[in-house]
């Protein structure tokens, strides 16, 4: 089973992606 901590780092990686392109669509 894949670590805890790579699972977290994907979503905050794409939560910070869909940040980003939110700022950039607003």
């Amino acid at each position: 089973s894949p670590e805890p901590t790579l699972i977290l780092g994907f979503i905050t990686l794409g939560g910070l992606m869909l940040g980003s392109k939110r700022k950039t669509k607003g």
